[in-house]
């Protein structure tokens, strides 16, 4: 009886003990196979193990090649295991991997291969599926990414298996590659059937593209695919520094849509100032950058113009049209591809109202820092003084290599039928070419001719021409004008306007003109003339007044005077002796020489001074008198039948 008891109590102690005692010789090598299986499932088909080393309940296996060359390896593997999950089939209770060295590059395909990984063999899901909780860190991933270089991707991961078999992970991330780097969170899951998602939330990133640079990047990525090799993405990011084409931006958002190999990044954002400049930026890469394309706007045209040459865009020493400092909603758009060693691009440049219509292109040499490229506008109706058809035609070259940028080239400029008002006169008709052959001055070093006329009836024959230079785009140096009219001529130099100025003075002299060609067009009232005259006339321009001081209009030899008026004029009515005469003297008056002196402002009355000597062969048997007349009178009547009628 005590050997049967002796016997079934051995019995029973054999049966709790022997499977443990049984399985610990059993399971390591159990579990060190189903390592290598699992790897073998996830697509690791060549692997080769260096030691392992045994412990109650857990092995280490280290110096892991996952390929023949090694350029995919593990450090270490240590697998937590229990006799009781071998009966459940999850006797692997933890898998630490540590230092897992992947190498791969991105093929032709779009997708990426890694070292010892079959393309074929990746569902990590079913592969450790037997595994409860896989634990990852200190993980590398190099990756030549072709045109991009290489990427050094590091993380941490935690990796639970789920009840339908799925896992869901979640760790850290850092990626380090020239042009796209940066760290963040990432959780996602990985089902049976190989297909994954994730997010990644972007803590710390930068771009650093030819074009594009930004830090202190920000955002939120998604990606899926069906395999890790293969996916795409969408990436929401922010920025608080970005550079784009050489220049400062803040508040920048951006969105980067694709795969590794073909995305598209679409940004947008303000300046760093007060100038209200915003961008917006679209670049398409296909295997390599393709195309780019973008907008700069800005409410007007000085504030995009003092931002590009804050930043050293454009020299401090350029100079602009004053026509262009006030248009409004100035477009700056551009558009191109990488050519190297440049990047070359086209350019739009236009106003809200599309005044001006500037076109261009331009090659960006990114070494030697220099762009070369050429201005154009087919043709531009500008507003305000001047205004007309203006066209441009020009090169330039810009070196940004040193603290101040350096621009060089030249720019032709036509002007058809454009005007100009001067004061209350209207310069018309004002056609020819400039050549510029300073361009960041904006000036020409030599006069140059164009021809005007002035706002007069069609029927008056008028041809005038000025002598013209252009200095900073502000200034408009007239060297000499001339204008023949009536026979004759009139005449001015030295004249320089100047947007900012508001006051302008110069002398008209008058030159040999036909009295009775003027008074023809004139068609005054009763008033014939006969002879020719010639002066000088001091004018001073402020605002839209005229005025003159001092003018002297002659006799050029002698002539006829021819007044007989339908009604007397307010300056000739009065029953004094001296008026009469005059009446009867004008209405056949001989002179032999005369003098006109004029004082006052052109759009009110005039002081007019007459000095004559002559007869009037009806009139005192012919006997030579003097005509003195002092008239206070309106000028606008005198020149209204000359004046071509305002068009609307």
């Amino acid at each position: 009886m005590r050997r049967l008891i002796l016997f079934t109590f051995g019995i029973a102690i054999l049966s709790l003990i022997g499977p443990p005692v049984f399985l610990s010789f059993y399971l390591p090598e159990k579990v060190q196979n189903q390592i290598v299986k699992n790897l073998g499932h996830a697509g690791f088909e060549h692997i080769e193990i260096g030691h392992m080393e045994k412990k109650l309940g857990s092995i280490n296996i280290s110096d892991i090649k996952l390929d023949k060359a090694g350029f995919s390896s593990i450090q270490s593997i240590k697998a937590d295991y229990s006799w009781k999950g071998a009966f459940g089939g999850q006797f692997i209770h933890k898998l630490t991997i540590d230092s897992p060295n992947l190498t791969g590059e991105l093929n032709e395909s779009g997708s990426i291969s890694v070292a010892g990984l079959s393309p074929d063999k990746d569902n990590i899901a079913n592969s450790f599926s037997s595994v409860r909780t896989i634990y990852i860190q200190n993980g590398t991933l190099d990756i030549f990414l072709g045109s991009l270089g290489g990427a050094n991707i590091k993380y941490d991961a935690q990796i639970r298996t789920t009840r339908n078999g799925s896992l869901d992970f979640k760790g850290k991330i850092e990626a380090v590659q020239r042009q796209f780097s940066g760290s963040g969170k990432i959780k996602g899951n990985l089902n049976p059937s190989g297909n994954w998602q994730a997010s990644i939330e972007i803590e710390q990133g930068k771009i650093d593209l030819p074009l594009l640079k930004a830090s202190r990047v920000s955002g939120l990525s998604e990606l899926s695919g069906q395999s890790f090799a293969d996916f795409d993405m969408v990436t929401q990011l922010t920025a608080g520094g970005v550079s784009l084409l050489n220049l400062p931006w803040h508040n920048v958002s951006a969105t980067v849509s694709g795969d590794l190999s073909d995305f598209t990044v679409f940004a947008e954002g303000k300046s760093v100032g007060q100038e209200g400049v915003e961008f917006t930026a679209n670049l398409v890469h296909e295997s390599a950058l393709k195309e780019y394309s973008g907008s700069i706007h800005a409410d007007k045209f000085f504030n995009l113009f003092h931002y590009l040459q804050k930043n050293n865009l454009i020299s401090k020493q350029i100079h602009y049209p004053h026509l262009m400092e006030n248009l409004s909603g100035i477009s700056f758009d551009f558009q191109g591809a990488p050519k190297k060693p440049s990047t070359r691009l086209s350019y739009k440049i236009q106003d809200e109202e599309k005044t001006i219509n500037i076109k261009g292109d331009v090659d960006i040499n990114h070494e030697q820092k220099t762009a070369t490229g050429n201005i154009s506008m087919p043709s531009a109706l500008i507003p305000g003084p001047p205004s007309g058809n203006i066209f441009l035609n020009g090169e330039f070259k810009t070196d940004y290599s040193g603290i101040n940028s350096k621009t060089d080239g030249h720019l032709d400029l036509s002007i058809k039928d454009s005007s100009f008002s001067l004061g209350s006169a209207n310069i018309k008709g004002i056609g020819g070419s400039i050549h510029i052959d300073d361009l960041t001055a904006l000036s020409s070093k030599k006069p140059q001719e164009l021809s005007f006329r002035l706002p007069l009836k069609p029927d008056i024959k008028q041809n005038g021409k000025a002598l013209i230079a252009i200095e900073n785009g502000k200034a408009v140096l007239i060297n000499k004008a001339s204008l023949k009219i009536f026979d004759g001529s009139m005449d001015t130099k030295d004249i320089k306007t100047e947007t900012e100025s508001t006051t302008q003075d110069f002398v008209l002299t008058l030159s040999d003109m036909d009295l009775t060609s003027a008074g023809n067009h004139m068609k005054i009232n009763g008033l014939s003339l006969y002879g020719r005259t010639k002066g000088t006339i001091p004018v001073s321009v402020k605002e839209n007044s005229i005025s003159i001081k001092n003018g002297i209009l002659k006799s050029a030899g002698p002539g006829i005077i021819r007044f007989l008026p339908e009604k007397i004029p307010s300056f000739l009515q009065g029953e004094d002796l001296q008026l009469e005469t005059t009446r009867l003297a004008l209405e056949n008056y001989h002179y032999d020489s005369f003098e006109i002196t004029m004082n006052g402002a052109t759009e009110e009355s005039m002081k007019i001074q007459i000095s004559a000597k002559g007869k009037n062969p009806d009139l005192f048997e012919g006997r030579p008198f003097a005509l003195n007349l002092n008239i206070e009178s309106p000028t606008a009547p005198l020149f209204e039948n000359l004046l071509a009628p305002e068009t609307p």
